[in-house]
């Protein structure tokens, strides 16, 4: 990844010793571990909203189920539909 802009942000302290061990383990240097840090992060979050989103849907979806569940009861009431 080309580095064109360097940027210093202030981390705590157990981030930093994080960061380390990391670095260390994986043989990347810090601004990689950032890079695919921030970027798994943008993902979870991307797929949280996505689960809530569908999480709506799907109550949505149940709710036009049980609606037309009770429009479809007035079928046998006997009445004329027209």
């Amino acid at each position: 990844m080309p580095k064109s802009h360097a940027t210093t942000v202030r981390i705590s302290p157990s981030a930093r010793k994080t960061l380390e061990e990391i670095s260390h383990h994986s043989g990347e240097d810090f601004v990689t571990v950032l890079d695919q840090a921030l970027e798994d992060l943008k993902r979870k979050q991307f797929l949280e909203r996505v689960n809530a989103a569908y999480g709506t849907a799907k109550k949505a979806r149940k709710q036009q189920r049980n609606d037309a569940e009770v429009w479809d009861s007035t079928a046998a009431d006997g009445l004329d539909p027209w």
